[in-house]
């Protein structure tokens, strides 16, 4: 759709306005809290098991990120630290989108793998179509020019959108809604 140069300096701005950005609404086309969670779809599973659906009961956090994204590269600590402390309870998933150069991926893993979360993919982009049309990536992030990486999303135990942010705002939010869950009856989506 967009040239290339187009896509570049568009991801650049994106990255630029992420460190202006607090956890916000979703935008146009983005799943909200209760819209039932994409679909995961990944040309490759570079850590962990594939995972091909939400499994009833299980809570999610699925992270965007890319590997020319600084503050997505930044907060991969944080969530393997939030994944030790709640892996038990809660899937992580890193899944890399809008990458413009696949094949620096398999080597940052082998570089900086260490402190990315359990389960690491990479977007499944269709032939023909350019690095911001993965599926993955449109069906998380919709086709907004206004969303930023990284971005997360907490899916709740019925595969339901439960929180749309960035990491950094995530473990407070998770902290509430897994107590909110593992009450009798809990399936909250706040």
């Amino acid at each position: 759709m967009f040239p290339k140069l187009n896509i570049v300096l568009s991801l650049i701005l994106l990255v630029f306005l992420a460190g202006y950005s607090s956890a916000a609404d979703p935008e146009p086309g983005e799943p909200k809290p209760g819209d039932p969670a994409p679909t995961i779809t990944a040309s490759q599973w570079l850590r962990g098991e594939p995972i091909g659906e939400y499994e009833p009961g299980r809570v999610y956090v699925v992270d965007l990120w890319s590997t020319w994204c600084k503050p997505c590269i930044d907060s991969m600590p944080a969530l393997h630290a939030l994944e030790k402390k709640y892996g038990e309870d809660v899937t992580f998933i890193a899944m890399d989108v809008w990458e413009m150069e696949p094949a620096r991926v398999p080597k940052f893993m082998e570089k900086s793998g260490e402190f990315m979360p359990a389960h690491v993919a990479m977007d499944s982009v269709p032939a023909g179509k350019e690095a911001n049309e993965g599926l993955t990536a449109v069906a998380f992030l919709g086709t907004s020019e206004n969303i930023a990486l990284p971005r997360t999303y907490r899916i709740d135990n019925v595969g339901r959108i439960a929180w749309v942010g960035l990491p950094g705002k995530l473990e407070g939010n998770l902290t509430k809604l897994l107590a909110t869950e593992s009450a009798p009856g809990g399936t909250s989506s706040q």
